[in-house]
């Protein structure tokens, strides 16, 4: 959960919190990624970044506050399993607060 929180305070929250969450589009998010690859970031930051975000955008979606995910391609394939892990509430807990400062803005 601290990587996760790193990752949207260090990384997303600057790269990509001036855009409006149901305006974000694939090529913004290709855009950002490339940058940080520019960047030097390691590969483990990237794919952490990446799973963060597609995590964010997922539960987004679930909770119509955007029609997609246009991170759904950078998803890993086992955050799109249907079930859940008994610790899913736990791991996305720190997700509301990101989620509800996107509702504030909209």
């Amino acid at each position: 959960m601290a990587k996760s929180r790193t990752a949207i305070e260090l990384h997303l929250r600057p790269g990509l919190g001036h855009h409006r969450l149901d305006k974000l589009t694939v090529a913004t998010v290709e855009r950002y990624l490339n940058s940080r690859r520019a960047a030097g970031d390691s590969i483990t930051k990237l794919e952490m970044i990446e799973v963060v975000l597609c995590s964010a955008l997922s539960r987004a979606t679930r909770e119509e506050l955007v029609a997609r995910n246009v991170a759904q391609g950078k998803c890993p394939t086992n955050t799109q399993r249907t079930t859940s892990h008994p610790n899913t509430v736990q791991r996305h807990d720190w997700l509301g607060g990101l989620l509800h400062e996107y509702q504030q803005v909209a």
